[in-house]
């Protein structure tokens, strides 16, 4: 089930720097948002549906949760929607920053738009856009990852002028397009038009007299989306009814920092319908653009990948790293509500990062079916780390599959 959620005010999306008055007194918004915060906000929703209906609160649930309390009622929620480790057999997808348009008795998606890849330079005009590639020249004289034994290959651009591309966001179709491997027509999409960030400042209250402390003065950054927009995010529940997901049909919940309220409708439609990946044929070489957040503990690299060869193999597909185009670490944590505790806090390889693989055996289709619009990426993790796989379930590592080729440079 498809949802739409629109903000009814600014929203608050931390970032893991610690926030303490009179230590700390900045808070910075974290924009694409985590899939955490929208997980939390939308199983408490439905927690709150099935915990309700059996006359039960949030208090039994975090007991279920830390004493193992033999509730079977409450088990029974907890084995449907998971726990602090887990998710069970609910699924999430997204969150996708989008434009409606129409009113909001039925909601109708006019775009969704997606972070820039980090591999789309633009020239120097700021018209025109062009990828960087792996050149397939070898330089023996130029150390480059020395800890591989197969080597990541140099990205490389052609044009002296250009620079990467810096606050704006590719829609449906543009994306599209650069995954077919044509940025000839890609337009651009300023950040600016879709959102905005205010800063706000306050001065925190004794408890209790409801009075300002001396030296307590904060500034926290909100985001502002622009009319008409919000967040696409898709809902299932495996092998659960269509009643479970009945609470999201329409209503409001409370969504990031301070709990700001927003609107919610499920949709009819697939937003994401027709947005099939070009690979095809026999094609060896394929790219995973990354559309949320993953964690690996390898760090950038993917935990399916050998640190040395470069090569690992997926439901009968081998494969081999080529390059990367990866941004900085992105520290995502959380809170745990059953311990009242924060979670441990993980470094993740950012949305727009790319990964570009060439196939040593399988084929084309198979690639497809493994990565195009799926989690297959945050899946394969490393075992013993079964949080991290987890997270698959409610978005992390999402990808979609691309082409690319090498530069093919010369008088080198």
């Amino acid at each position: 089930m498809w949802v739409w959620l629109e903000p009814l005010d600014v929203l608050l999306f931390r970032d893991s720097r610690p926030f303490t008055g009179g230590e700390i007194h900045r808070a910075r918004s974290l924009f694409p948002p985590s899939p955490l915060t929208f997980q939390g906000a939308i199983r408490s929703l439905l927690f709150q549906n099935i915990l309700g209906k059996k006359g039960k609160s949030f208090d039994h649930l975090a007991k279920q949760l830390r004493d193992k309390n033999e509730d079977p009622e409450v088990a029974e929620a907890v084995r449907i929607l998971g726990g602090a480790e887990g998710f069970g057999n609910f699924q999430l997808l997204g969150p996708f920053l989008a434009k409606r348009q129409g009113n909001l008795e039925k909601v109708s998606i006019e775009n969704i738009f997606f972070p820039p890849p980090l591999d789309l330079f633009q020239k120097e005009n700021g018209k025109q856009f062009l990828t960087i590639s792996p050149l397939q020249h070898s330089f023996p004289h130029v150390s480059f990852d020395p800890g591989s034994k197969g080597g990541l290959s140099l990205l490389w651009c052609e044009e002296k002028e250009t620079r990467p591309v810096a606050d704006f966001w590719l829609t449906k179709e543009n994306l599209l397009a650069y995954l077919k491997g044509d940025v000839s027509n890609v337009a651009r999409e300023s950040s600016k038009a879709l959102y905005v960030r205010e800063e706000r400042f306050g001065i925190e209250l004794k408890d209790g007299t409801r009075t300002v402390e001396i030296g307590k003065l904060y500034m926290a950054e909100f985001i502002r989306l622009e009319k008409n927009h919000g967040f696409l995010v898709r809902v299932d529940i495996s092998g659960g009814s269509d009643d479970l997901l009945a609470p999201l049909r329409e209503g409001v919940l409370q969504l990031g920092g301070e709990a700001r309220a927003c609107l919610y409708r499920g949709l009819e439609d697939d937003p994401l319908a027709g947005f099939d990946s070009p690979l095809g044929g026999g094609e060896k070489f394929f790219k995973l653009y990354l559309a949320t957040p993953a964690i690996f503990t390898k760090g950038w690299l993917p935990d399916f990948l050998g640190p040395s060869s470069l090569e690992g193999e997926v439901d009968g597909v081998q494969v081999r790293l080529v390059a990367a185009a990866v941004g900085k670490p992105m520290y995502i944590g959380g809170w745990d509500l059953a311990h009242n505790v924060p979670r441990e806090l993980y470094p993740a390889v950012p949305p727009g990062s790319v990964y570009l693989f060439e196939i040593s055996y399988g084929d084309a289709e198979k690639v497809k079916e493994i990565f195009h619009g799926r989690t297959k990426l945050q899946e394969l993790g490393k075992q013993g780390e079964q949080y991290l796989c987890e997270l698959a379930k409610i978005g992390f590592g999402l990808t979609f599959v691309g082409r690319w080729n090498y530069w093919e440079v010369k008088n080198v």
